[in-house]
């Protein structure tokens, strides 16, 4: 449990670098595209179809990182994401995290068709951070 809370606390960190260098090569045919993946993951929330969502909302972030042109950062966060792929599709279980999350990506969108980066970083930070919580909090329920 402890290395999963360490893994979402680079992860967060992570997620400040990225939104940081996405800024500063985004254009306007990716932040469509990325509305266009943000609008059907926000669909399959809706619907109630965990598996949609979680490739969807996968998908809507190594988009994002991919558009921040880093390799080694798009490498660690793929390293690092598999150790938590698991435990982060578990904490899909929970519908009303779903909506949180799609609430939480809604303001990285906005901030990012604004190209306001403190808005994104904050964003993307704190999308991560509470992505981290109910990950750990869900396993505890799990576990115990």
């Amino acid at each position: 449990m402890n290395e999963l809370k360490e893994i979402f606390q680079v992860m967060t960190n992570l997620q400040e670098l990225i939104a940081e260098q996405v800024l500063e090569r985004v254009t306007d045919d990716d932040i469509e595209n990325l509305s266009k993946l943000h609008t059907q993951m926000t669909a399959a929330a809706e619907s109630g179809n965990r598996d949609e969502y979680f490739v969807l909302n996968q998908r809507v972030h190594r988009e994002l990182t991919r558009l921040a042109g880093n390799h080694v950062l798009a490498k660690l966060e793929e390293q690092l994401g598999i150790k938590i792929a698991r435990a982060r599709y578990m904490a899909n279980m929970n519908p009303d995290r779903w909506l949180e999350s799609v609430d939480e990506h809604g303001q990285i969108m906005d901030a990012l068709q604004r190209r306001d980066r403190s808005r994104l970083v904050f964003a993307m930070r704190e999308h991560m951070k509470n992505t981290g919580k109910a990950v750990v909090t869900g396993l505890i329920h799990v576990t115990s």
